[in-house]
């Protein structure tokens, strides 16, 4: 039962549904069921609040109910998250990714790159650290409204950035790195342009920019 207002004096006066049988892949309870029933049909442009309020909430949902899976890399997701990223005035708060694409990288960040397209630009260049402070300086003119990305390879291109990281810092400008790193499935040998450390697998040229 859903109301367009107020809940009026007759509970049955709401707006109703047709019943279906569904199976429950979920463990939410009512009210993330219903948010998210509520949520996923504002996103795609029904109208409110049916059909996809009497479909959705709580399992696979007939046609098209919450549980349609959209199968994403991480990298997909990321690029996809920062994509819909606004200031407060509407506009998109990452204008762009700075890209040096190399091992480490190339695989998983430049393929999201690529198929998002316009939605986050991909801006080339073929150093880090000049990519980095290309950033920076973007930053800068928004006074801290807007900022770009910036993607390196794992090895020399991510100690690249590390410069430019400790300016952004100092200077309280944003700016999002994300270098590449080490193979999370297989350990690459022998290993290219990266530092290696036999007693720790997770050591990679990133920790130059950690703090």
């Amino acid at each position: 039962m859903a109301y367009h207002a107020a809940i009026a004096d007759q509970l049955d006066a709401g707006e109703t549904g047709p019943s279906f049988r569904i199976e429950a892949f979920n463990v939410l309870g009512a009210g993330e069921g219903l948010i998210s029933g509520l949520l996923k049909g504002w996103i795609d442009g029904e109208n409110w609040p049916m059909p996809r309020l009497g479909r959705s909430p709580f399992g696979s949902g007939g046609d098209g109910g919450i549980s349609d899976t959209i199968r994403l890399t991480a990298a997909q997701a990321m690029v996809k998250w920062l994509s819909v990223q606004m200031t407060e005035t509407g506009e998109r708060f990452v204008e762009g990714v700075w890209a040096n694409f190399g091992h480490g990288d190339v695989g998983a960040n430049g393929e999201a790159l690529h198929g998002i397209g316009e939605a986050l630009p991909t801006l080339r260049g073929q150093n880090e650290q000049i990519t980095a402070h290309a950033a920076i300086a973007y930053a800068k003119t928004m006074p801290s409204k807007k900022a770009m990305a910036v993607t390196s390879p794992i090895g020399p291109g991510a100690t690249n950035m590390a410069t430019a990281a400790a300016l952004a810092d100092v200077n309280r400008l944003p700016v999002l790195l994300i270098p590449g790193d080490v193979s999370a499935n297989r350990r690459p040998d022998p290993v290219l342009q990266q530092i290696e450390d036999f007693d720790d697998g997770a050591i990679s040229a990133n920790v130059a920019s950690a703090r």
